[in-house]
């Protein structure tokens, strides 16, 4: 399964994909999380100028998201020892 997965902003829009109504016409990526079979939610977007893209401030959601999946990886692992 693939939880998460990019598509091309137009697709996302002609699907009616969680928020994509706000990249009508964008010529970006979406990366979205899915429940195996589809989109249930948007996670980010590469629609921002290069010079911007630092860690600390447009691609901050990266630790977050990744601090989610260690903290639901954590949780099932207590929940397989007990």
């Amino acid at each position: 399964m693939e939880r998460f997965r990019i598509f091309w902003a137009e697709t996302a829009f002609e699907n009616n994909y969680p928020d994509s109504d706000e990249y009508e016409g964008s010529h970006c990526y979406l990366l979205y999380e899915t429940d195996g079979t589809k989109p249930i939610r948007l996670v980010a977007s590469d629609q921002m100028e290069p010079e911007d893209a630092t860690l600390g401030r447009d691609l901050s959601w990266v630790q977050d998201e990744l601090n989610k999946l260690a903290d639901r990886i954590q949780e099932l692992e207590l929940k397989e020892t007990a």
